[in-house]
């Protein structure tokens, strides 16, 4: 049995269909209320070191959790069964029909599956791989309390790590960074080139997204400025054409019943209705005064039906105007 630890686990935890972690949590961390999570218990109230009083602290210093890491390779219908990393060959694939391409596939997600496993998350991470971390005040060691199923929060949090750093892996393999090492050297100074056909044509063929650019559909957009101007075109030449049709075929009385329902036309016949006028372009879409200013008014000292029209800029009398 492969150890990476030189540790022999007693049976109960003995898997050899699976890659086994073990975590320990050093409870120092006092809660300001009673934990009842198995992971992270406390169960004892006292003063904390620092002078605050009911503080809830564990009885135990230390308390575990066991992981188990299976993986399984497939090609179509065609799986392995699940097992521990190791058992894999980080060389040669398993024998379910790979293609040289498959092959240099599997090469890199094998590699990029043992960097993001929870032994080596937890080695650049340490500590901060807690969520609990983020609810402690300071440097006072204590915290707000947990919830009873905390530790299931804690697992998943460290599993969705392990799969975000497996999706980054090859993008940094593709175009890694150029990280400044020291004075005068970068990480390209000391990254060697890849010489497989393969697994060069694996990063020639890499897409990712970038904040830097965005995507949008040619096509998508072509139809959406079409369709608008279409809209447009018929908005302001419907009523026109429908109007020369009318026209065309003697039935311009309908078109003049729809000229009067505008709200133009009902707006001059009330202005006419106030003897306000008069108009020009009853027939048109905007309805307007023979002149400007000019308004239609019974005349003064004159007989019925006789109207004067008067120039309201000047207050000046014209003409008379037929009588009714």
């Amino acid at each position: 049995m492969a150890t990476e630890s030189g540790f022999l686990p007693i049976a109960e935890l003995n898997r050899t269909d699976a890659d086994v972690t073990l975590l320990l949590l050093n409870k120092k961390v006092g809660y300001t209320g009673q934990v009842n999570d198995p992971w992270f218990t406390a169960t004892v109230q006292r003063t904390s070191e620092v002078g605050i009083p009911e503080v809830w602290f564990s009885n135990e210093s230390y308390s575990g959790i066991g992981c188990t890491e299976q993986y399984q390779f497939c090609n179509g219908d065609t799986c392995t069964a699940l097992d521990g990393l190791f058992t894999y060959s980080f060389q040669k694939p398993p024998e379910i029909g790979y293609n040289v391409a498959q092959a240099a596939t599997y090469n890199l997600l094998i590699q990029f599956a043992n960097y993001m496993r929870i032994h080596n998350v937890y080695k650049f991470l340490q500590n901060e791989i807690l969520l609990a971390n983020q609810v402690v005040y300071g440097s006072f060691g204590i915290s707000t309390p947990l919830e009873d199923s905390h530790w299931i929060t804690e697992m998943e949090n460290l599993h969705n790590i392990s799969l975000a750093g497996l999706q980054y892996c090859p993008v940094a393999y593709a175009a890694p960074g150029n990280v400044p090492i020291r004075d005068g050297f970068n990480l390209h100074d000391f990254i060697v080139p890849e010489t497989d056909p393969e697994k060069l044509n694996l990063c020639n063929n890499q897409r990712f997204r970038s904040p830097k650019y965005s995507s949008f559909s040619i096509l998508g957009l072509a139809i959406i400025v079409a369709m608008s101007s279409v809209i447009i075109l018929l908005n302001l030449s419907l009523q026109r054409v429908v109007g020369w049709v009318q026209t065309r075929r003697g039935r311009g009385w309908k078109r003049l019943e729809w000229i009067e329902d505008d709200v133009l036309q009902l707006q001059r016949m009330a202005f006419e209705g106030r003897w306000e006028g008069p108009w020009k372009g009853k027939t048109d879409e905007v309805p307007v005064t023979q002149r400007f200013g000019a308004e239609l008014r019974r005349g003064r000292g004159g007989r019925d039906g006789e109207y004067r029209l008067l120039d309201l800029c000047q207050n000046q009398s014209l003409e008379p105007l037929d009588r009714e």
